[in-house]
């Protein structure tokens, strides 16, 4: 399988041949993992988020169009991903206590900003 392209496998992945996702999680568990750890800065939330992204491109197979690229398209995944993160992150703050954390929620959301701007 590994001269099969990412596009190909992903097709057979849409048609319902699940067992070709093992052959992309194989080729980018490594490489989304470390996308992530550079942008969190937490190996644990990435790894969390990482699993993520791989059930999230089998939820939303049928979305995949094969004339397109699959690393932009696995990539943007991973992108949404980090940024519902940050943004349940806030949002979680917000209900403990919106005037007691009110400095330390614009640190995060700031901090927050950084990383999504550096990925």
């Amino acid at each position: 399988m590994n001269r099969l392209t990412d596009e190909y496998i992903m097709e057979k992945v849409k048609a319902g041949n699940l067992e070709y996702m093992t052959e992309l999680f194989i080729r980018y568990h490594q490489p989304i993992l470390s996308y992530l750890a550079r942008c969190t800065g937490n190996l644990e939330d990435s790894q969390d988020l990482t699993q993520s992204v791989f059930l999230r491109m089998l939820k939303y197979r049928a979305s995949f169009d094969v004339s397109r690229n699959f690393k932009s398209w696995m990539y943007s995944i991973a992108r949404n991903i980090l940024h519902s993160h940050y943004s349940e992150r806030k949002i979680v703050v917000e209900a403990i206590d919106k005037y007691t954390f009110h400095t330390s929620m614009e640190v995060d959301q700031n901090e927050n900003n950084e990383k999504l701007y550096r990925c």
